[in-house]
């Protein structure tokens, strides 16, 4: 009975495999297991389709991605973003959105 028991636990393991690689090429399912903290903001704001305050995306990354981002050290990198002319944009103090999701003013 050991060697079934372990052999239905092999063929299990297979198929979640499976399934992960179906959905990552379909586009379905979590975000990829190594995405950059940038992607995830990125991803966040694009999903949301409007701009959101720093503390707003550190919560729904924590709640969605399961991580912990450091509110600091991601508004310092998408301030380097917004000078290097990304795609981020802010629409005002620690509120970002990204350009290709909708338009939206930049306010100065």
């Amino acid at each position: 009975m050991k060697d079934f028991d372990q052999y239905i636990e092999f063929q299990r393991e297979i198929a979640e495999m499976k399934l992960k690689i179906i959905n990552k090429y379909q586009g379905r399912g979590n975000a990829p297991t190594r995405l950059g903290q940038l992607a995830i903001v990125e991803e966040i704001l694009k999903n949301a389709g409007h701009p959101l305050h720093i503390n707003e995306i550190v919560k729904i990354a924590r709640h969605t991605y399961d991580i912990d981002l450091n509110r600091d050290s991601v508004t310092s990198a998408i301030a380097k973003k917004i000078k290097t002319g990304s795609n981020f944009v802010r629409t005002s103090p620690n509120t970002f959105f990204i350009k290709a999701s909708g338009a939206c003013r930049e306010k100065k």
